[in-house]
Parts: C-alpha cells; sequence; structure tokens
C-alpha cells in the first residue's frame, strides 16, 4: 500500500516539475470576460515569455471563432525574452455564453501547442419576442395580425427603420 502511495505522490510531483519546466510560459492561461454587452470591443494583451534555452518560434496563431483576431508582435522569441499577444473580441455577431480558444503552435517538442480559453456571456443590447412569426396561409389583401415585444434596457434607445418579411 506504501509503495503505490509513494508512486502516485511521485508521478503527481513528475507532473507538477515538467509544467514548470515548459518553455514557453503565458502571462494569462485563460480569460473569463464575464458579462458583455453585444457590440463590444475587448482587448487583451497577454505577455509570451521564453523561459527555455534555444529560440522558440511560434509557427501559428489561431481561433476558434470569427469574432476573435489576434497581433503578436515577434513568432521568434530568443531564451530569455518575450513576445506580446493582443487577443481582439468583437461582440457583434455573437450572443448568449461563449467558450472558445485562441492558440499557439510551436517549434519546442515539449510545448508544441498552448490553448489560452476565453469564455464570457454576451447580452444582447435587445430582445425580440418569439423571435420567428408565423402568419400562416393568408389571403390577398387581408391584413393578418400578429404581437410581438422589444424589450429594452431602461438606459437604451433603439430605432426600428423597417421590417421585412421573408416567404
Amino acid at each position: 500500500m506504501r509503495s503505490v502511495v509513494v508512486a502516485v505522490l511521485l508521478a503527481g510531483l513528475s507532473a507538477s516539475l515538467s509544467a514548470q519546466s515548459l518553455p514557453l510560459v503565458v502571462s494569462a492561461s485563460r480569460w473569463d470576460f464575464g458579462d458583455f454587452e453585444q457590440g463590444r470591443r475587448e482587448d487583451k494583451s497577454i505577455t509570451v515569455t521564453n523561459r527555455g534555452s534555444t529560440l522558440a518560434v511560434i509557427t501559428k496563431v489561431g481561433v476558434t471563432c470569427g469574432c476573435i483576431t489576434t497581433e503578436i508582435s515577434r513568432y521568434r522569441i530568443p531564451p530569455g525574452e518575450e513576445a506580446t499577444l493582443v487577443i481582439h473580441l468583437d461582440s457583434a455577431r455573437v450572443s448568449g455564453p461563449i467558450s472558445k480558444e485562441v492558440f499557439l503552435e510551436t517549434d519546442l517538442k515539449p510545448q508544441p501547442r498552448i490553448a489560452i480559453p476565453i469564455s464570457g456571456t454576451v447580452t444582447p443590447g435587445f430582445t425580440v419576442t418569439p423571435q420567428n412569426l408565423n402568419l400562416g396561409d393568408c389571403d390577398l389583401g387581408s391584413e393578418p395580425v400578429q404581437k410581438f415585444r422589444f424589450s429594452v434596457p431602461p438606459e437604451k434607445t433603439i430605432t426600428v427603420n423597417s421590417f421585412k418579411t421573408s416567404t
């Protein structure tokens, strides 16, 4: 029984030490932007530091959503130096809870990929209930009526310029 406990403790210590000895370190391992109003843009800067002994090359910066774009100050990071990764979130076309990711692919064998999870909730500026209206079959010249509701926060004003129907 003691040998099992010692083996488990050594495995945990080994995993912890290997995580600490990875060459590239990011200043923020995740970004939770909390509640975020739809239509806003938010930027976050993250530092990527090379704590290794060899040149680190970032071969790709990727995202899992079109609502996120990135800029990186340099793709080649010498030992002891750093790069700045800027993440831009544009919430114009997303709504509700989101869980996305920015990732860095590198030439480093012990660390080929670094993922930075991004999460939060995008709240719309207004809601329409119900979202779809079905007027059914309508006779030519009839004036069908269907009710719907706009919900707008008290501090907001919206202007409806037109309504369109589709078939």
